[in-house]
């Protein structure tokens, strides 16, 4: 659960959410040499990344061996999903509508529609033989079905995603897509 403000900023960066992920990916303990050889980054700035996810409570240490005279520390995420308090929601003064919180989503949300649109452009422009999936329903669910559907997506789609869909050596030979996806209680129920 991402209690405090510190925990959401740290969950909200590209490179920590990234490594956050391929370690639940994972469903095995990791180092950090074991993700600095997977993201092909340097061993430094990768660990700088799983220092403030392990003191945010993001991972926690679960063991450390002993290799060549140098111990190396594996760690585990705490959870394989991670929900935001309600708490965080709530402005404490009543009139920010430029909060973090708020500015974070709009951020996110305006990516999402500013590709979208692009592509469409692109589209209307050239003679453009790709398709787009695009979905957007009403869904009637209970809190468990919720949790139930949200686990058993993510995991689908950690798993494609830690097999084929962060190949950065075939980069070049595929195409580039975003992938969106958003799950949340409709306020308005005379729009169904």
């Amino acid at each position: 659960m991402i209690q405090t403000q510190e925990q959401l900023k740290v969950f909200s960066d590209k490179n920590k959410t990234e490594i956050l992920n391929i370690m639940i990916a994972a469903k095995k303990p990791l180092s950090v040499k074991n993700l600095a050889q997977t993201l092909d980054r340097i061993h430094s700035k990768v660990n700088y990344h799983v220092q403030a996810l392990k003191a945010n409570g993001f991972i926690e240490l679960v063991h450390k061996e002993e290799k060549g005279g140098v111990i190396e520390k594996y760690y585990e995420p705490v959870a394989k999903i991670f929900n935001v308090d309600k708490s965080l929601l709530e402005f404490s003064d009543g009139n920010d509508p430029d909060s973090e919180l708020k500015a974070m989503h709009r951020k996110v949300i305006t990516k999402v529609y500013n590709d979208y649109l692009e592509w469409v452009e692109e589209s209307l422009s050239v003679k453009n033989t790709k398709e787009i999936q695009l979905m957007y329903n009403t869904v009637f669910l209970t809190e468990k079905e919720v949790k139930e559907i949200k686990a058993k997506l993510y995991e689908e789609f950690m798993e494609w995603y830690r097999t084929k869909g962060n190949n950065e050596e075939q980069a070049e030979q595929k195409d580039a897509y975003s992938l969106g996806m958003l799950l949340f209680p409709k306020t308005n129920k005379e729009d169904i």
